[in-house]
This record gives C-alpha cells, structure tokens and sequence, in this order.
C-alpha cells in the first residue's frame, strides 16, 4: 500500500473552509468543520449537510486497482437507511461506508447495500472504520475497530477519480453524524499492510526560528509565528526575495502516546505575488538529515496547498520512531 492522504482538519476554517486546500466541493451546502466534537485536534468534518442531493467534499486520486480509506466516525440520534457516508467514486458508481437502520456499518455500491456488519455503533461514540475496494479481485471489505466484520463481491466501479465525504444523493441520514482522522490509500508502493488501523491524525506546527532564516516575517517578527497560524491569516506570511533563500524551524517536541509513525505528511500553502517565475520547495529534516519534498510551481496572487508523504525516513529507509519526532525540522528554499 501507499498513503495517499491523512485529514485531521484542524488546519482549516469554520466557514468556506475548502478554498485554497486539497479539497473541492460536489455541494451547494457542503459538510462543515465543528469545533465541539472533534476526536482528536481541534476540529472534525460534520457530515450532516443541509439541503438536499449531493452535497459532499471531495478530493481528487490517480485511479489505481486498489483502494482503501479509513476515518473515526460518531453517529448519535435517529438513524434512517441512507447514503451518507465516504467512500470512492468512479466512472461507472460509488463503493462507500455508511450505516443501517439498526446502526451497523455498511458498504454501498451506488444506493445498494452490497456488505453489513455485525456491530451496532450509533452510540454517541467514536468508532474506527475501514473499507478497502480491490477492483481486480471484484472485493470490498469492511472493518471496525481493527477487527474485520464483513468481505464480499463488489461490481467494479468504473475508473476512481476521487474520495468523497458527505451525503452522496437522496435520503440522507438523520440525527448527527461527525468524521475525524480519515485516511486514505491505494495498492501501490512497497507497504505490505493493506489496512493500518486505527490511526489519529495529530498536527505539528513550528515552535521556533533557527539560525537559517533568510526568509522575511510580515508583519515584522518571528518567522514561525507568521506560519503557525489556524486558519491560516493572508496577512501574515514570510517572504522570499532570491533563489536559494533557505528558512528553517523547529517543530516541537512530538505527540505524546505515540506508539508507531504510520507515516508524515509536511503540509504548507503558499504563492507568489508577481510576475517571473517563484518556485519553492518544502524539506522535512530528520535526526538523519534531509529529506526534500518536490518542487511546487506557484500561482501568482492565489494561495495553494501542497504535500509532500513521507512513510519512510528517505535518510534510513526505515519508519520513522516516535522519538523522531521530537527533534523534526522543517525548512523552505526558494528555488526559482
């Protein structure tokens, strides 16, 4: 397997969060970010839009044959046999998680149930659950809490284009329903675990400047501070004039009670503000030394995000060890 994405939205606002990130909406009233309900962090995804039809989130994958995804979900209140949920969507349908009247979690392949659980989980808390969609094996499996409740044939779905989140057509679900820690992933790359676990998406900002800071703070001040902003503030930002100009931060001590790195992701947004070229790239530095990310192609006078997914330390080839994380570093490089 190969980590696509992991969201624990925290990074965003509460209102028109998408603008500006990894995510669009398919909506006229897309799912918002609550503040009072998060698992883990400081927000989650409530799934329960108002209006009617499809009103979801999504974010676009490269199809591939293999696809799993994962989140910790809380239902409370009356439950009603709908399509809310995430999930794939392709070509030809959807495969997606959701839940039955009588609060077992299901697959559906379009409006049908095609896979149930055994558990009952409409009980105020929050549950882990997971679905993996092999398409050339014709299979989907379903798992909760880190134990499997249910494998069966699924109909292909057609070429895969994205990962939604949301109510995906007509009855929705009632009562509440919130989403946090959602992971997403495909059967590329050299992992050989097809379904992680539960896993918490815990966010990490820089806590200081170090002795590299080419880059200028706007407002004047600590470069760290002008980045470490949630949701992100346009009018405070560091700056690069010259190719070459390297800032580097220090990320703070870690997590507590991190047990097993699944992997990291360096998230950043960023533009350029005239015109000629401005590219820049991100790099993670490890106890082991530098692991550069790829190099981004800014727009000028518009805000995007960018990734770079690390399941490895590139320096040992190895996971990371949650003492790792401690002694992170991030820097920026203007590299055109």
């Amino acid at each position: 397997m190969a980590l696509l994405f992991f969201e624990g939205f925290d990074l965003y606002p509460t209102a028109g969060w998408t603008t500006g990130t990894f995510w669009t909406t398919d909506a006229d009233t897309p799912p918002v970010l609550d503040t009072t309900n998060p698992r883990n962090g400081t927000r989650c995804l409530d799934m329960m839009p108002g209006g009617f039809g499809t009103d979801t989130i999504v974010r676009a994958v490269a199809d591939t044959n293999i696809f799993g995804c994962g989140g910790a979900w809380r239902k409370t209140g009356a439950l009603d046999s709908g399509n809310t949920g995430f999930g794939f969507v392709g070509s030809l349908s959807r495969v997606f998680i959701s839940m039955d009247t009588n609060g077992r979690f299901v697959i559906k392949r379009g409006t049908t149930t095609i896979l149930t659980g055994t558990g009952i989980y409409n009980n105020g808390i929050y549950n882990y659950v997971e679905m993996e969609y092999n398409a050339g094996a014709g299979t989907v499996t379903l798992r909760v809490n880190n134990a499997q409740e249910a494998t069966g044939p699924c109909t292909n779905i057609g070429v895969v284009s994205s990962f939604q989140a949301g109510r995906f057509a007509n009855p929705g679900l009632s009562g509440t329903l919130f989403l946090d820690d959602v992971i997403v992933w495909d059967g590329t790359g050299t992992m050989t675990n097809s379904f992680p676990g539960d896993t918490a998406v815990v966010l990490m900002m820089p806590t200081a400047d170090t002795a590299e800071a080419d880059w200028t703070p706007t407002p004047a001040g600590t470069g760290f501070s002008r980045i470490d902003n949630i949701p992100p503030d346009a009018a405070q930002y560091i700056e690069a004039t010259a190719v070459a100009d390297i800032s580097t931060f220090d990320v703070g001590d870690g997590p507590p009670s991190v047990f097993q790195v699944l992997g990291v992701a360096h998230q950043f947004r960023a533009q350029k503000t005239s015109a000629g070229d401005g590219n820049m790239r991100g790099t993670l530095i490890t106890p082991f030394g530098d692991a550069p990310g790829a190099n981004r192609v800014l727009v000028n006078g518009t805000y995007n995000s960018f990734q770079d997914i690390y399941e490895t330390d590139p320096n040992t080839g190895f996971p990371f060890d949650p003492a790792d994380l401690a002694a992170l570093q991030i820097s920026y490089e203007r590299t055109l």
